[in-house]
């Protein structure tokens, strides 16, 4: 016997309507129930359990971490723009200077005597003379360094301790002390007996 393709589509129509009308009815069904049910349920805890604390771990305390930002060299040809933004900002800073470019030319002059009426950048000491960028013969005489220091600080009236070696990576302070290259240990070590607080990095 041949198939019937007028009955088999009205087969699939009522089968069709039929599914549909089934899952039509079970969503209303379930619809209707679940809002009864909810609206009837009432959620406790027992008096014991309600009066634990459920936090039970502390939380940790984060510590809090300051960043610093320092500019070496100064006063040069980008010194004046770090100052502008900075105080736009209203982001202190800090500045580590060379006593010989303060006194290099008039325009680096005046944007030394900006620099010390910006109420947002704290001077530094980077030396008088950047040790000529001879650093292995600047640091092989610790006397003669201390005093390069001194020179910047005393010609540039600077009111702290506060230093930055030039081309190492020197650490002096209450409790920190490293020193990248040992040749330059000793020169270190004179600048923190002469109560000079060496911050490093300067690459």
């Amino acid at each position: 016997m041949d198939p019937d393709p007028e009955a088999e589509q009205a087969a699939s129509k009522i089968l069709r309507t039929t599914f549909l009308t089934i899952a039509c009815t079970a969503c209303n069904s379930f619809h209707t129930e679940t809002s009864t049910g909810v609206s009837t349920i009432q959620f406790s805890l027992p008096d014991s359990t309600s009066k634990k604390n459920i936090n039970t771990v502390p939380a940790r305390k984060k510590k809090k971490k300051t960043i610093y930002l320092t500019f070496d060299d100064g006063p040069n040809k980008g010194t004046r723009k770090v100052m502008h933004i900075a105080a736009e900002e209203e982001m202190p800073i800090s500045m580590f200077l060379i006593g010989e470019h303060v006194y290099g030319t008039t325009e680096q002059t005046a944007t030394f005597d900006s620099l010390v009426h910006c109420g947002i950048v704290e001077l530094e000491n980077h030396s008088y003379t950047h040790a000529n960028n001879r650093y292995s013969d600047f640091y092989s005489q610790p006397a003669c360094t201390v005093k390069d220091f001194m020179r910047c600080r005393d010609s540039l009236e600077l009111t702290n301790n506060i230093i930055r070696t030039q081309g190492r990576n020197i650490w002096r302070t209450k409790n920190l002390s490293c020193t990248d290259i040992t040749k330059s240990a000793a020169a270190a070590d004179s600048l923190q007996e002469a109560s000079f607080t060496l911050i490093g990095w300067d690459l």
